[in-house]
């Protein structure tokens, strides 16, 4: 008997089974496609300051918020500015967690009193998880806050020239700036 039973309990099992599979609606399987939001730079200006240091703050900013935490990977690259000069180089990774849509980093910028053009340097995304990158690329511009310095002469005086093969005779004037 106790064959007979085990044969009764497999089989009843394929025919529950068989039943639920065949009585159970078709229905087409769809992949569905997650629109992944993105994440941008937003170019930020400071000045320069005449010593010390000073802290810039660029926003990565999200399209959309996001259900799960997505990441990027960031480093500054030189412009015209120079890393250990003019900046701090720096490299890591912003992490935004659901729900979130903005985040801003801090870069360090190093004052000084010589007039210069106005300095940039680039803030560049890669390695995106769970986002993908609109505009990649950020711009910090550092504002010379420093003075032109003075080139106007302080004074004028004339003199007269002598030729020595002609003696005595005043030729022109000669301009001394001082």
């Amino acid at each position: 008997m106790k064959p007979r039973y085990s044969f009764l309990r497999r089989n009843l099992a394929r025919s529950v089974l068989s039943t639920l599979l065949l009585a159970a609606p078709l229905m087409p399987v769809r992949a569905v496609a997650q629109t992944l939001p993105t994440v941008s730079l937003e170019d930020v200006s400071i000045q320069e300051g005449n010593g010390g240091t000073s802290t810039a703050r660029m926003t990565f900013r999200l399209s959309a918020p996001s259900t799960q935490t997505v990441t990027v990977r960031f480093a500054t690259a030189n412009g015209t500015a120079t890393a250990g000069s003019d900046y701090v180089a720096r490299s890591g990774t912003t992490t935004f967690a659901p729900g979130e849509t903005s985040k801003a980093q801090p870069y360090t910028i190093n004052g000084d009193t010589e007039f210069e053009a106005d300095e940039t340097f680039l803030v560049n995304l890669s390695s995106p998880v769970g986002v993908t990158i609109a505009r990649g690329q950020g711009v910090v511009t550092i504002i010379n806050d420093d003075a032109a310095p003075d080139t106007t002469p302080d004074a004028f005086s004339f003199a007269p020239v002598t030729d020595a093969a002609l003696g005595s005779v005043q030729t022109s004037n000669a301009i001394t700036v001082s």
